[in-house]
């Protein structure tokens, strides 16, 4: 009996991740792409739903602890959000499947793995609980070194502590950044095959082979593996630019974010911010790259996590 509401939660707690990233990810391609949801790519939007999650959870520690209250919060708009979007939209068979999809590879990967995992013992776990008890710490890692060994993603799991779910229900968010990556790596290869672009076609299939092999193991992830698969986000986004002079404004802020995010991740990351700014420098519009109000946003995003390793240091 235990064993089988253990499963049942880990299915509820798969879906129920699954609707938040998707949902939060919807919200930020609303208000910061201004895409129509009638023309939304759901294979794509649940990338940058990590990434808003993770700097909105970041903004929110600045002034309030990470606790349930806030979570609970958190989760509930995903899922009112979400069924408000799911009647409205006229995809509703696509969506379904993509959040069965999600729910299994995450289930899978969860199910499948073991419990030895020494590093959420003594960075992230612990890093997790002091979001969760408090706000912002300044000089935290003066109690220990290790506090300033985390990524945004520890940010990610705190804001899923909540009245409604256990507490493992932290854990999950790992297994859907695999999930929604793999769904959106097996689209790409769908198109590069119906397009037969020869060449994206052999490195599209490299990388989803040496993902599987590499990440199908929840307990080897840590801050490595979303750093991982994040690079590899950022690479298919390159290579999907057909003349980097004339890179529409969309993509050029996409690839930024997920730059940005990258770094927060891991900060040898740092290296990837080059990216954005030799895509700028080769652009014919610089000034309307300039003028467009998202590059404010990406200036506040990373400069809030500048900030907060500054103060917590």
């Amino acid at each position: 009996n235990k064993q089988v509401l253990s499963m049942i939660n880990i299915i509820l707690s798969c879906l129920t991740s699954s609707i938040i990233i998707l949902s939060y990810g919807l919200i930020f391609n609303q208000t910061f792409f201004k895409e129509d949801n009638k023309k939304i790519n759901y294979y794509e939007v649940g990338i940058f739903g990590f990434i808003f999650v993770g700097f909105l959870s970041l903004i929110i520690n600045f002034f309030i602890p990470l606790n349930k209250i806030v979570g609970s919060i958190f989760l509930l708009v995903s899922l009112i959000y979400f069924f408000n979007h799911l009647i409205k939209s006229q995809k509703k068979s696509e969506l379904f499947y993509i959040i069965i999809f999600l729910s299994f590879t995450s289930f899978s990967i969860l199910a499948l793995s073991n419990i030895n995992r020494p590093d959420a013992g003594l960075y992230h776990l612990p890093y997790i609980s002091i979001l969760n008890e408090n706000k912002i710490i300044i000089g935290l890692t003066n109690i220990h070194y290790r506090f300033g060994h985390t990524s945004i993603m520890q940010y990610i799991s705190a804001v899923y502590y909540n009245y409604i779910f256990k507490i493992e229900f932290i854990n999950v968010p790992l297994a859907s950044v695999f999930s929604f990556y793999l769904l959106f790596i097996l689209r790409v290869f769908k198109k590069k095959l119906e397009r037969k672009e020869d060449r994206s076609i052999l490195i599209s299939f490299l990388i989803i082979i040496f993902s599987l092999y590499s990440f199908n193991r929840y307990s080897n992830y840590g801050n490595d593996t979303p750093s991982h698969i994040y690079f590899f986000i950022l690479v298919i986004y390159f290579l999907n630019i057909t003349d980097l002079k004339c890179l529409n404004i969309h993509s050029f802020y996409k690839i930024t974010l997920i730059s940005i995010f990258l770094f927060t991740l891991k900060p040898f990351m740092l290296i990837v911010l080059l990216i954005p700014l030799f895509l700028f420098v080769l652009n014919k519009e610089k000034l309307k790259i300039i003028k467009n109000t998202k590059i404010v946003l990406c200036f506040i995003l990373i400069t809030v996590w500048i900030l907060k390793n500054i103060l917590i240091s």
